[in-house]
């Protein structure tokens, strides 16, 4: 789940991404709390993602858009939960995120759209010792959106200039 503020000028799109990961891992995966601990069965996956995307049109029509995109992130998430009876501390994974993919939108109205992005994510999650996960997950984010230049769709009005939908 996640919130998306960004920019669209002419065929760019430049958009701050923040989204949170609440939901548990469909396989248990093992963690470890310190360099030395042992490792623990776990299937917590509690986190988050900022980050920066910038996304180029590449096809126009109609209602229809479709985007290259690629972006730069921190991304992170909790592995093992604090556990005060034992005096055990929680263990977080982060690591940089390298981004790159395709965006559709289909624009309902002038100003409001349905996306799809898929995106192909290169992180190492093994950088602090937690985890040993070395693949690059493929992610895929369900938009709705909406843009609006109130400026300019008023001047394009009284040109007489067609907007979409």
């Amino acid at each position: 789940m996640g919130f998306q503020l960004g920019v669209k000028h002419k065929k760019m799109n430049y958009d701050l991404t923040m989204a949170i990961k609440f939901l548990n891992s469909a396989n248990d995966y093992y963690a470890r709390r310190t360099k030395t601990s042992d490792l623990e069965l776990t299937n917590r996956f509690l986190g988050a993602h900022i980050g920066v995307d910038v996304g180029r049109d590449i096809f126009l029509k109609k209602a229809h858009e479709i985007q290259l995109t690629c972006g730069i992130a921190f991304d992170g998430f909790d592995a093992l939960e604090e556990n005060k009876n034992l005096d055990l501390k929680s263990a977080s994974v982060w690591s940089y995120n390298f981004s790159f993919g395709l965006g559709y939108r289909y624009y309902v109205t002038t100003g409001f759209y349905l996306g799809l992005r898929a995106k192909y994510n290169i992180v190492d999650y093994t950088l602090n010792n937690i985890v040993d996960f070395t693949d690059n997950p493929i992610t895929v984010h369900f938009i709705v959106g909406s843009v609006n230049n109130v400026f300019r769709n008023d001047n394009l009005r009284s040109l007489k200039y067609k907007l979409r939908k």
